[in-house]
Parts: structure tokens; sequence; C-alpha cells
């Protein structure tokens, strides 16, 4: 197993300029990056991915691919790769804490190693609720049939630290990302399936 690696500093340089794409760690189709700043000096500390719609595109295919496999797959079976995740997760605990506080600015002891410890608790927690769906419905009506569905597929950009969230009023060395600071979502690349619960009347 990989071994975690306790020097942020050292991981942020180790992580410059990638993405997490079909397991593997991939610079941005682009070739380009920005830097990411250290919110305690405002000195570089890394670089990020400069991602596009190119690496929004190899994220879904590679999300597609995946799902080919995954739908053949028992719910125990869903269950137990979560809960690894979860395990591997909890080792590395410290190591995304620390990660975190680097990036963030946010406390170490009573902010970042929690999120990190909490992160690998949900895979965990959703692992073990793998073997527990029963394929219920809500009951929200004798004639009606309500159901969750995918519904639509995004690529969007997280803000790059933490802070530039917290303190609006605030000037920021870093590009604040979201739209209402007159930012742009073609950044760091993140990509979700969003879910939609619906009623549909069966009789």
């Amino acid at each position: 197993m990989l071994q975690p690696n306790l020097d942020p500093h050292a991981l942020a340089i180790e992580l410059s300029g990638l993405h997490l794409i079909d397991g593997a760690l991939v610079p941005a189709q682009s070739g380009k990056s920005f830097p990411v700043l250290n919110p305690a000096t405002g000195r570089p500390m890394g670089q990020a991915a400069d991602g596009d719609a190119a690496d929004v595109d190899l994220a879904v295919a590679s999300a597609k691919r995946a799902q080919t496999e995954w739908k053949t797959r028992s719910a125990r079976e869903r269950g137990k790769l979560v809960a690894e995740c979860g395990r591997l997760l909890e080792a590395h605990a410290e190591e995304l804490g620390r990660l975190v506080a680097l990036e963030s600015g946010k406390a170490l002891r009573t902010e970042s190693r929690v999120e990190g410890r909490v992160l690998a608790d949900t895979f965990t927690y959703f692992g073990g609720l793998g073997s527990e769906l029963k394929g219920e419905t809500i009951p929200f009506s004798p004639k009606c049939l309500t159901m969750t569905v995918s519904f639509f597929k995004f690529g969007g950009a997280p803000e790059p630290n933490f802070e530039n969230g917290m303190r609006r009023d605030t000037p920021s060395k870093n590009k604040c990302l979201w739209p209402e600071n007159g930012g742009d979502f073609s950044r760091i690349v993140v990509v979700a399936r969003v879910s939609l619960t619906f009623s549909a009347r069966t009789i």
C-alpha cells in the first residue's frame, strides 16, 4: 500500500499540475496549470491543473466505462469496495489533514484532521449500507411510484483555497472561481452526477 506522505509541502509539489482521471494522475489536456498560493505566506506552494472541457470529457468517458463494469456487481460487492476506500482513506487521514491545512489555512487539530477522518468515515458508512439496500420506494401515494434517477452530469471547479469562499470581503491573491465573483468553471475539474427524486402516477 502507498505509504502516507506526512510532509504537505512535498505532497503539494508531488501532486502539482495533475488531475485524477481514470485512476491516474495526469496533466490537463492543454498542458496548462496555475499556481496555488499558501494562505499563510501568499507564496506559491504548488500548481493546479488548468482543466477545461476536454478534461471533463475524458473524466466522463472514464466514468462511463467504469459504470459498465460496476453495474454488473452485486450491492454487497459494491459495498465492500466502497468500505475498502474508507479503510485506505483512514490510513491516509493525517496526510489529508495536513494537506488541507496547508492549502486552505484551516486549523490542523480542530478542522483539517477532522475532515480527513470524516471523509474516511463517510465511505465506511456507505460501504456498510451496500447490502442493506432493499429497493424500497418512498410511500408518497398509493397511486404514485417515487424513485430516484440520475438526471445529468456536469463539470465544475471548486475554489483553490477555502478562505476565498469564507471571506468575500477580503481580496485574495488567488483568483476566486465562482461565477458571482467574476470567475469561471474551467480551472480545476470536478465531474459529478446529479440525481433527482420524482413521482409518476401508476394508474
